[in-house]
Protein backbone atom coordinates (compact mmCIF):
# COMPACT_ATOMS: atom_id res chain seq x y z
CA UNK A 1 0.00 0.00 0.00
CA UNK A 2 2.65 2.76 0.88
CA UNK A 3 4.53 2.34 -2.29
CA UNK A 4 1.48 2.94 -4.12
CA UNK A 5 1.22 5.74 -2.01
CA UNK A 6 4.59 6.51 -3.36
CA UNK A 7 4.52 6.22 -6.63
CA UNK A 8 1.46 8.24 -6.50
CA UNK A 9 3.11 11.41 -5.09
CA UNK A 10 6.28 10.68 -7.93
CA UNK A 11 3.10 10.89 -10.30
CA UNK A 12 1.90 13.88 -8.64
CA UNK A 13 5.76 15.85 -9.08
CA UNK A 14 5.56 14.85 -12.65
CA UNK A 15 2.09 16.27 -13.06
CA UNK A 16 3.97 19.72 -12.45
CA UNK A 17 7.13 19.42 -14.35
CA UNK A 18 9.23 17.34 -11.38
CA UNK A 19 10.55 14.08 -11.58
CA UNK A 20 12.29 12.22 -8.84
CA UNK A 21 14.27 9.23 -10.08
CA UNK A 22 14.52 7.18 -7.22
CA UNK A 23 17.50 5.74 -6.79
CA UNK A 24 17.00 3.28 -3.26
CA UNK A 25 14.39 2.35 -0.72
CA UNK A 26 14.14 1.25 2.82
CA UNK A 27 10.84 0.49 4.50
CA UNK A 28 9.30 -1.22 7.82
CA UNK A 29 7.90 -4.67 7.47
CA UNK A 30 4.08 -4.76 8.64
CA UNK A 31 5.43 -6.82 11.42
CA UNK A 32 6.80 -4.23 13.46
CA UNK A 33 3.54 -2.26 13.71
CA UNK A 34 4.06 -0.62 10.44
CA UNK A 35 2.15 -0.81 7.40
CA UNK A 36 5.19 -1.16 5.09
CA UNK A 37 6.04 2.67 5.59
CA UNK A 38 8.39 3.87 3.49
CA UNK A 39 11.53 6.16 3.17
CA UNK A 40 13.15 6.44 -0.73
CA UNK A 41 16.05 8.40 -1.73
CA UNK A 42 16.83 9.85 -5.20
CA UNK A 43 17.47 12.99 -7.42
CA UNK A 44 14.49 15.63 -7.41
CA UNK A 45 14.66 17.18 -10.97
CA UNK A 46 12.60 20.27 -12.67
CA UNK A 47 11.64 18.90 -16.31
CA UNK A 48 12.92 22.54 -17.51
CA UNK A 49 16.28 22.54 -15.83
CA UNK A 50 15.60 25.63 -14.46
CA UNK A 51 16.64 26.08 -10.44
CA UNK A 52 14.44 24.83 -7.39
CA UNK A 53 12.92 28.21 -6.09
CA UNK A 54 11.54 28.66 -2.88
CA UNK A 55 7.98 28.66 -3.86
CA UNK A 56 8.75 25.64 -5.88
CA UNK A 57 9.94 23.77 -3.10
CA UNK A 58 6.75 24.83 -1.37
CA UNK A 59 4.22 23.93 -4.11
CA UNK A 60 6.52 20.27 -3.21
CA UNK A 61 6.54 19.91 0.12
CA UNK A 62 2.52 20.53 -0.08
CA UNK A 63 2.46 17.78 -2.42
CA UNK A 64 4.43 15.52 0.07
CA UNK A 65 2.29 16.43 2.94
CA UNK A 66 -1.13 15.68 1.04
CA UNK A 67 0.49 12.49 0.77
CA UNK A 68 1.37 12.04 4.39
CA UNK A 69 5.27 12.16 3.45
CA UNK A 70 8.01 14.02 4.96
CA UNK A 71 10.61 15.57 2.26
CA UNK A 72 14.27 15.91 3.85
CA UNK A 73 17.07 17.80 1.40
CA UNK A 74 20.29 16.25 1.39
CA UNK A 75 23.18 18.83 0.65
CA UNK A 76 26.98 18.60 -0.74
CA UNK A 77 26.42 15.81 -2.94
CA UNK A 78 27.73 15.67 -6.42
CA UNK A 79 26.66 12.22 -7.59
CA UNK A 80 24.18 9.56 -6.04
CA UNK A 81 25.18 6.05 -5.88
CA UNK A 82 22.18 3.74 -6.73
CA UNK A 83 21.09 0.69 -5.10
CA UNK A 84 20.97 -1.22 -7.91
CA UNK A 85 23.92 -0.39 -9.73
CA UNK A 86 27.49 -1.94 -8.67
CA UNK A 87 28.83 -0.86 -5.74
CA UNK A 88 31.56 1.64 -7.25
CA UNK A 89 29.32 2.87 -9.70
CA UNK A 90 27.69 6.23 -9.46
CA UNK A 91 25.04 8.94 -11.19
CA UNK A 92 26.42 12.49 -11.24
CA UNK A 93 24.19 15.05 -11.14
CA UNK A 94 22.90 17.97 -13.29
CA UNK A 95 22.86 21.64 -12.89
CA UNK A 96 20.09 22.13 -10.73
CA UNK A 97 19.32 18.93 -8.96
CA UNK A 98 18.83 18.29 -5.50
CA UNK A 99 19.21 15.13 -3.35
CA UNK A 100 16.20 14.29 -1.33
CA UNK A 101 14.52 11.55 0.86
CA UNK A 102 11.24 11.18 1.06
CA UNK A 103 9.82 9.85 4.30
CA UNK A 104 6.44 8.22 5.21
CA UNK A 105 4.76 10.08 7.94
CA UNK A 106 3.30 6.06 9.11
CA UNK A 107 7.09 6.01 10.20
CA UNK A 108 7.92 8.11 12.33
CA UNK A 109 4.09 7.90 13.93
CA UNK A 110 5.70 4.21 14.87
CA UNK A 111 8.45 5.00 16.32
CA UNK A 112 6.58 7.73 18.82
CA UNK A 113 3.82 5.42 19.61
CA UNK A 114 6.62 2.48 20.55
CA UNK A 115 9.00 5.32 22.24
CA UNK A 116 6.51 6.34 24.89
CA UNK A 117 5.21 2.68 25.88
CA UNK A 118 8.67 1.18 26.21
CA UNK A 119 10.06 3.90 27.71
CA UNK A 120 7.22 4.52 30.05
CA UNK A 121 7.56 0.36 30.70
CA UNK A 122 11.49 1.02 30.75
CA UNK A 123 11.24 3.30 33.98
CA UNK A 124 9.63 0.41 35.81
CA UNK A 125 12.76 -1.74 34.97
CA UNK A 126 15.34 -3.88 36.98
CA UNK A 127 18.06 -1.74 35.38
CA UNK A 128 16.46 1.47 35.55
CA UNK A 129 15.82 1.36 39.15
CA UNK A 130 18.95 0.42 39.64
CA UNK A 131 20.65 3.37 37.93
CA UNK A 132 22.46 1.14 35.53
CA UNK A 133 24.42 3.93 33.80
CA UNK A 134 23.28 2.14 30.01
CA UNK A 135 19.89 2.23 31.20
CA UNK A 136 20.11 5.65 32.35
CA UNK A 137 21.78 6.85 29.13
CA UNK A 138 19.22 5.10 27.09
CA UNK A 139 15.87 6.68 29.07
CA UNK A 140 17.54 9.99 28.08
CA UNK A 141 17.82 9.27 24.26
CA UNK A 142 14.62 7.95 24.42
CA UNK A 143 13.45 11.69 25.53
CA UNK A 144 15.65 13.37 22.84
CA UNK A 145 14.21 11.36 20.21
CA UNK A 146 10.25 12.66 22.11
CA UNK A 147 11.90 16.23 21.47
CA UNK A 148 12.95 15.49 18.08
CA UNK A 149 9.91 14.22 16.16
CA UNK A 150 7.94 17.04 17.50
CA UNK A 151 10.56 19.43 16.35
CA UNK A 152 10.90 18.03 12.67
CA UNK A 153 7.11 17.72 12.72
CA UNK A 154 6.58 21.22 13.60
CA UNK A 155 9.31 22.66 10.64
CA UNK A 156 9.11 19.75 8.44
CA UNK A 157 6.41 21.71 5.81
CA UNK A 158 7.94 25.14 6.37
CA UNK A 159 10.00 26.16 3.49
CA UNK A 160 11.66 28.37 4.89
CA UNK A 161 13.27 25.77 7.55
CA UNK A 162 13.93 22.77 4.84
CA UNK A 163 17.39 22.92 4.66
CA UNK A 164 18.31 23.63 7.94
CA UNK A 165 15.54 21.75 9.31
CA UNK A 166 16.76 18.95 7.06
CA UNK A 167 20.53 19.10 8.49
CA UNK A 168 19.57 19.19 11.59
CA UNK A 169 17.57 16.07 11.92
CA UNK A 170 20.23 13.90 9.70
CA UNK A 171 22.58 14.61 11.79
CA UNK A 172 20.19 13.44 14.80
CA UNK A 173 19.74 10.43 13.39
CA UNK A 174 23.06 9.72 12.45
CA UNK A 175 23.97 10.54 16.24
CA UNK A 176 21.89 8.68 18.28
CA UNK A 177 21.51 5.36 15.74
CA UNK A 178 24.36 3.84 18.03
CA UNK A 179 21.65 3.73 21.34
CA UNK A 180 18.86 2.28 19.12
CA UNK A 181 21.01 -0.72 17.26
CA UNK A 182 23.11 -1.43 20.73
CA UNK A 183 19.11 -1.17 22.76
CA UNK A 184 19.18 -5.37 22.86
CA UNK A 185 20.43 -5.73 26.19
CA UNK A 186 18.73 -3.58 28.11
CA UNK A 187 15.14 -4.37 26.21
CA UNK A 188 15.53 -8.08 27.77
CA UNK A 189 14.68 -6.50 31.18
CA UNK A 190 10.92 -5.08 29.75
CA UNK A 191 8.59 -7.93 31.47
CA UNK A 192 5.76 -6.94 29.16
CA UNK A 193 5.61 -9.01 25.92
CA UNK A 194 3.54 -6.50 24.07
CA UNK A 195 6.29 -3.88 25.27
CA UNK A 196 9.16 -6.13 24.49
CA UNK A 197 7.55 -6.04 20.65
CA UNK A 198 7.19 -2.43 20.39
CA UNK A 199 11.21 -2.04 21.87
CA UNK A 200 12.14 -4.29 18.49
CA UNK A 201 9.19 -1.77 16.71
CA UNK A 202 11.17 1.28 18.03
CA UNK A 203 14.64 -0.21 16.94
CA UNK A 204 13.22 -1.75 13.84
CA UNK A 205 11.94 2.17 12.57
CA UNK A 206 15.12 3.52 13.57
CA UNK A 207 17.28 0.87 11.30
CA UNK A 208 14.47 1.86 8.65
CA UNK A 209 15.17 5.73 9.39
CA UNK A 210 19.06 5.39 9.02
CA UNK A 211 18.67 5.04 5.71
CA UNK A 212 18.34 9.24 4.93
CA UNK A 213 21.74 9.26 6.35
Amino acid sequence: MTRRVMENLYKELEKYGYTFIEQGFRFLDKRYDGNDDFVSYGILRRGDGYAMTPMRLQDILQMARRKKTYMVQVRGKKEVHSSSMAANQSIPLQKNDMVVCFIQQGLLQVMADARKSVAESFRNSFWYCQENEKALALDEAFERLRKELVLFDTLAHDVHSLERNSVHFRRFVKREAVAYMEMDEMMTCIENVAHQRQAESLQMAFVTLYYIC
